[in-house]
């Protein structure tokens, strides 16, 4: 999940630079029409994507702790502890870097 979530955004950068860049240099108004759109539904999105990723950290711990007999479910409630706190920590700090974009789309 991580790992094709990276390669999207990796794939998807240079197309959004070029995008932007080209609205600041030669359409700036598009900047408040639909960048301004596009990041404020990305911002929107950061709530639903943070619960999802709390529920894998609860699931993770509900299979480490209940069934800590079985070591291959144990297993995979710590890989889901672990993907769930990097997701999230991942998003908590897109989700700052978008707010200050919005911020400064907002301001021009």
């Amino acid at each position: 999940l991580l790992l094709a979530i990276c390669i999207g955004i990796v794939l998807r950068t240079p197309k959004d630079l070029k995008r932007v860049s080209t609205y600041y240099e030669n359409e700036p108004m598009k900047l408040q029409t639909d960048e301004l759109a596009r990041m404020e539904k990305v911002i929107k999105s950061f709530p639903v994507l943070k619960t999802v990723e709390t529920g894998f950290v609860i699931a993770g711990i509900i299979l480490y702790i209940l069934l800590e007999k079985n070591n291959l479910l144990k297993g995979v409630g710590l890989g889901l502890i672990i993907q769930g706190i990097m997701l999230y920590a991942f998003d908590h700090f897109a989700e700052a870097r978008g707010k200050i974009y919005v911020k400064y789309l907002n301001s021009i």
